[in-house]
């Protein structure tokens, strides 16, 4: 879970706590059960509990009282979202992460000065970080804090990152307005089926943006050359009105991109909604030849 990659030992635990907290039945909510759940020492789940009330009282100000007594909380008035969100915003790795994927000019001299933190601390508590980009075939530079490596990596990466951290409760970019995207989504003949898949195809818009306006270019689609054999296989989102001064193929190579998530990715089951457009249709038969008979031998 990303919460091991972005956040200290003693966020991660209060996080858990808080899960536990939210699936026990009221009668159940003691420290004991909890501490019981968690395998901690009835100490470390007082601490931890306390640590948690302070959390929860920062950002819900509305929440104290003067009892902290743990049946008096009302642990219903916060989603484990909002305190995913609120753990990952004061998280020094994602402040990181965010700033060298969405700063136009980032160096890693100048986040850790202005967020008074040693290159060697910032280098120690990425470890986990460095470890889940390893899986996508990605590092971050010790230089600008950019990611490097493939750019389609690079966007699915960004998109699991800002879609699991925000999930909705806010706009995660200061740098592109959500009006705007909203926009260029709203395009589609073929819209998003829920107010959901709406909003996960605007990040994915805005993410393009960022690494657009940073002249991060997708300069290859092979794989998608071998699926569909260069058709598009939808509606445009993005015109030269959107980027004047983008090569074409680069803004094609895009539109191809973003075309992946809005009717595939994104789409509802075909077994849901049978009238909609299946992907074998479009897919190079040899591709489906495979996959069928994979299939027929692992699965049937």
């Amino acid at each position: 879970m990303l919460e091991t990659v972005f956040l200290g030992k003693q966020d991660v635990e209060k996080y858990q706590m808080l899960t536990v907290i939210k699936s026990l039945p009221k009668v159940q909510l003691n420290l004991s059960t909890i501490g019981n759940r968690l395998h901690f020492t009835y100490q470390k789940t007082y601490n931890i509990f306390q640590a948690l009330l302070d959390d929860i009282f920062d950002f819900n100000p509305e929440m104290q009282k003067k009892s902290a007594k743990i049946e008096s909380i009302e642990f219903d008035k916060i989603s484990i979202d909002q305190y995913r969100l609120f753990l990952f915003q004061n998280s020094i790795v994602f402040q990181a992460f965010d700033y060298g994927f969405t700063n136009s000019n980032p160096t890693f001299e100048n986040f850790s000065n202005s967020h008074f933190t040693s290159k060697s601390t910032l280098n120690r508590r990425m470890s986990n970080f460095r470890k889940l980009l390893k899986n996508f075939g990605l590092k971050v530079s010790n230089t600008t804090l950019e990611l490097k490596g493939d750019e389609k990596n690079i966007r699915w990466l960004a998109y699991f990152v800002y879609w699991y951290t925000y999930h909705g409760l806010a706009w995660p970019f200061k740098l592109i307005q959500q009006d705007v995207v909203k926009e260029i989504v709203d395009r589609d003949d073929n819209p998003a089926y829920s107010p959901v898949t709406s909003l996960q195809l605007q990040i994915v818009v805005a993410i393009s943006r960022i690494r657009l306006i940073k002249h991060r270019y997708l300069d290859t689609m092979d794989g998608y050359q071998e699926l569909f054999g260069g058709r598009s296989i939808g509606k445009d989102l993005i015109t030269r009105d959107d980027y004047s001064i983008i090569p074409m193929d680069k803004l094609n190579n895009e539109n191809k991109f973003l075309n992946i998530f809005k009717d595939y990715a994104f789409a509802p089951s075909h077994f849901i909604y049978p009238e909609r457009r299946s992907v074998l249709t479009e897919i190079e038969p040899r591709f489906t030849d495979i996959a069928f008979k994979f299939i027929d031998q692992y699965v049937s």
